[in-house]
């Protein structure tokens, strides 16, 4: 393990932020599928909490030791809370887009993220976006939506939701 971690840190930041991004984009995908197959008898209310049970147990697990009260602390507090509201805003738009469209139309359009990522890099960072990252991102995109195989049958509200909780 030591091996592994010293040859991670020693990689170039942008090789790494990629390496990074695709392990936890593959994550996210297995965890979205998996969802789908829990049985019906749990509520999407009783499964989203599980997974913030889940995920800040993960974090206090493998982050506290190390950082201790410098993992809470911060010097930016409205930004801190601002993020804490985008999860929550994440899966609560999920659960409300399940009553107006089917889970893989929503995932579909969710897995539009990194090209909504790159348009909001260019007007808001004014960051120049090469045609690698777009092809990569529109072709993400389509395989994904291929993996879905989304049905299609959609609504306004439900698009917004869908958006909503990529954005």
């Amino acid at each position: 393990m030591v091996a592994i971690t010293s040859k991670i840190t020693n990689l170039n930041p942008k090789t790494l932020g990629i390496i990074l991004i695709c392990g936890v984009s593959f994550l996210w995908g297995f965890l979205e599928v998996l969802v789908q197959h829990i049985p019906g008898r749990y509520s999407i209310y009783q499964i989203v909490w599980f997974r913030y049970a889940t995920h800040l147990l993960f974090m206090l697990l493998v982050f506290s030791p190390r950082q201790g009260i410098k993992l809470i602390k911060t010097k930016q507090l409205g930004l801190q809370l601002s993020r804490s509201v985008m999860m929550l805003i994440m899966p609560v738009s999920y659960v409300m887009a399940t009553k107006y469209m089917s889970a893989r139309d929503i995932l579909a359009v969710f897995w539009l993220l990194p090209v909504m990522i790159i348009i909001l890099a260019i007007f808001l960072l004014r960051e120049r976006v090469s045609w690698f990252y777009w092809v990569s991102a529109i072709a993400g995109s389509i395989v994904l939506a291929l993996l879905l195989h989304p049905n299609l049958h959609v609504t306004a509200l439900g698009l917004l939701l869908a958006f909503l909780m990529g954005l």
